[in-house]
């Protein structure tokens, strides 16, 4: 009996244990044109008008020589402008000329 129970203790503890780590998609912000979706370490932008969505992950890595890094511009289309630097996402929609910063840590 005593094995039995210590038995289905580990096997709880194991199954809590395999659901540490997931976590449900959080919606940060939405409204008639973008929605940016975090889900673990990644941030989920997604144009309503277009059905385009993008995908940006945070990643350590080596600061260079200087230990500048510069912004970057993975996206620039006709109606959005994506630009990171770090782990601070910029949104800037062009029609409506709104601006959105997240922090994706």
């Amino acid at each position: 009996m005593k094995r039995i129970i210590a038995f289905s203790i580990v096997l709880l503890f194991l199954f809590f244990l395999s659901a540490c780590g997931r976590s449900e998609p959080l919606t940060v912000y939405q409204d008639e044109c973008i929605s940016v979706t975090r889900h673990n370490r990644a941030l989920i932008i997604q144009d309503a008008q277009t059905g385009e969505e993008y995908t940006f992950t945070l990643r350590r890595v080596r600061r260079n020589a200087s230990g500048v890094q510069t912004a970057q511009t993975p996206v620039n289309t006709e109606r959005l402008k994506i630009t990171t630097a770090f782990d601070v996402v910029a949104v800037c929609e062009k029609d409506s000329g709104q601006f959105i910063c997240f922090r994706i840590r």
